[in-house]
């Protein structure tokens, strides 16, 4: 019988740090509908509609609401299904992408105990098995599976959890979405690094990610190119700092307790575009406008704040969201609306974009579940 160390990245960073760019990529057909945004994983904006999952709900279930309609129900047509496990059309469990016209999600199969991709059709039908996810084994027998990952033009960037205890490093790879053909990446520069639960982001051939190794305890912002399978340091020291926003040439983070800053990569030069007095902000950028969810606090004893900004870091508007026990979580951001929960890890109220800069007011949706 094998002994099997499963990780699985659901931390708390996720929803407090977390943020990408809302940019579409116009460069690839087949993913020209998928929004590279999301705070807390996993948000698809499609020309069928918007589908979610949020990997902190133990269901694992994906959400789907018509453009416009702001009611999402579970993605399910099967008769008396209890929308709880992966017999159900709507289960996706860890993670969630699209790729030509096709849902695609991670998931611990229940049968044989591997981490598994597998293919949906958009109406949740028909899941096929791609391939299994890679593992690590130690001498003692240990298997460790299972970590981060990413959907990024028609592959799965998957980042395998380190097992120090058994001399296991963090490892990198990238999965072939339609063939599951699996490539391993970087293996000479994260041989060291024992760092579990990046948050990866990717541009066009690049991929962005963290390593600490166990000598310095230091996180190095890394450069990888998804073509050479190489990775390059950008940032020495990024400890205290959260990617949020990648484009050409500039990556754009929030250094706790410092502001919003700014990293030019071709000439590798940091600017504090804004000093704050927020100790931590989950923030997300669109074509218009900065979004944060802030806190003066670094134990979140203070409230939070909702503030937006536009690109030159000005603030437009701002409204208290309450204390960190009453206060909704800042989820994700449409072409028309900006997603909040209050309940749980389920989307409960959206904000209108066409009055942000006014108007901050939290409207409650429907819940279609409500009478049942």
């Amino acid at each position: 019988m094998r002994t099997m160390k499963i990780m699985i990245s659901v931390c708390l960073c996720l929803l407090l740090f977390a943020g990408c760019s809302a940019n579409t990529d116009k460069t690839h057909e087949n993913d020209a509908a998928y929004r590279l945004q999301d705070n807390s994983q996993y948000f698809i904006d499609t020309p069928m509609g918007e589908y979610y999952m949020n990997p902190l709900d133990e269901r694992g279930m994906i959400y789907f609401s018509e453009h416009g309609k702001h009611e999402f129900y579970v993605l399910c047509n099967k008769p008396d299904c209890t929308h709880s496990d992966q017999n159900c059309n709507a289960y996706a469990g860890l993670a969630l992408g699209y790729y030509n016209h096709h849902l695609y999600a991670v998931y611990l199969d229940d049968n044989s105990d591997h981490f598994t991709l597998a293919q949906m059709n958009m109406d949740g039908s028909e899941h096929k098995r791609i391939c299994l996810l890679p593992e690590q084994h130690a001498p003692n027998g240990t298997i460790t599976g299972g970590g981060s990952f990413a959907f990024h033009n028609g592959f799965l960037l998957y980042e395998l959890g380190s097992d120090d205890e058994n001399g296991l490093p963090t490892a990198y790879f990238k999965i072939a979405l339609e063939s599951g053909k699996t490539e391993r990446l970087f293996e000479n520069e994260v041989k060291d690094s024992i760092l579990f639960g990046s948050d990866l982001k990717s541009l066009d051939n690049y991929v962005y990610f963290c390593t600490k190794s166990a000598k310095d305890n230091i996180y190095h912002l890394m450069q990888g190119n998804l073509e050479t399978g190489e990775a390059a340091e950008l940032i020495d020291n990024f400890s205290d700092c959260y990617l949020t926003n990648v484009d050409e040439d500039t990556l754009y983070y929030f250094h706790f307790g410092v502001g919003f800053c700014e990293f030019d990569i071709k000439s590798k030069t940091e600017t504090v575009k804004l000093k704050t007095d927020y100790y931590v902000a989950q923030v997300t950028y669109t074509d218009d406008y900065i979004f944060a969810k802030t806190n003066m606090s670094e134990d979140f004893e203070e409230d939070w704040y909702f503030c937006v900004y536009d690109r030159d870091y000005n603030l437009f508007n701002q409204t208290n969201l309450g204390s960190n026990i009453t206060a909704p979580q800042f989820l994700y951001v449409t072409d028309d609306v900006i997603y909040f929960s209050q309940i749980g890890n389920r989307v409960t109220h959206y904000m209108k974009l066409k009055t942000i800069e006014k108007d901050l007011t939290l409207v409650p949706m429907t819940d279609p579940y409500a009478a049942r």
